[in-house]
């Protein structure tokens, strides 16, 4: 059920005295999605996420995309499955994040995109992760730093995963796609920046011995 709150009239003192402070507030549960969550930030690298009617509570890391958009705040979707049969079941999160930066002076002129897609698994009992599987990425540039190398680069790269998770709580990552093309201004260098590498190997991963396994 939905949270429903009912201020006096328009002339009432504590309309005038607290109308701004919600109409705020009322923008924050929005950026947290849908009714019976809410997200709220304690600086400008966490989120609290807080949903089951207000029992449950994740602390949420922020990924650096650049200034974020802020539809894509909250996750968007989860639930809940025993995975590592202890205490409460775990909760399985999709979040998404998208933003830019876009930095212009004298010796640099920087322009980035990202976007960034990932599953995320939590054990309630501990508040820790137990695998966070970024599902789709994406990576366009067109910057120039003069005293960096190379000092020219544009280009793009992305990759992408299909997700599944069964009842048990196995996890596989399978259809890997991947595409690159960077132009630098010196081939010496390197163009691809690190972030398109995904960080999980294509398989099947398993909890076992208290955290996540690839078994094939």
């Amino acid at each position: 059920m939905c949270l429903r709150i009912q201020l006096g009239g328009t002339n009432s003192a504590l309309y005038r005295v607290n109308y701004k402070l919600l109409l705020w507030w009322m923008v924050l549960m929005q950026l947290g999605s849908l009714c019976g969550q809410s997200l709220s930030n304690d600086s400008l690298h966490h989120d609290f996420f807080v949903f089951n009617q207000g029992q449950d509570t994740l602390q949420l890391d922020r990924p650096d995309v650049g200034i974020r958009m802020p539809a894509l705040y909250g996750p968007s979707t989860f639930r809940y499955l025993e995975i590592n049969g202890q205490g409460r079941p775990e909760v399985i999160l999709y979040r998404a994040f998208s933003g830019f930066k876009a930095q212009h002076g004298g010796s640099f002129d920087i322009s980035e995109r990202t976007h960034l897609g990932r599953y995320e698994i939590w054990d309630l009992d501990t508040q820790t992760q137990l695998l966070v599987a970024p599902t789709i990425y994406s990576f366009d540039c067109a910057n120039f730093i003069a005293y960096a190398q190379p000092q020219y680069r544009r280009g793009a790269c992305s990759y992408h995963y299909d997700f599944s998770i069964d009842e048990l709580g196995t996890v596989e990552l399978r259809e890997l796609a991947q595409s690159q093309d960077f132009i630098c201004s010196d081939s010496t260098f390197s163009c691809s920046p690190a972030p398109c590498v995904p960080p999980l190997a294509e398989g099947r991963y398993r909890f076992m011995d208290g955290k996540y396994q690839q078994v094939d």
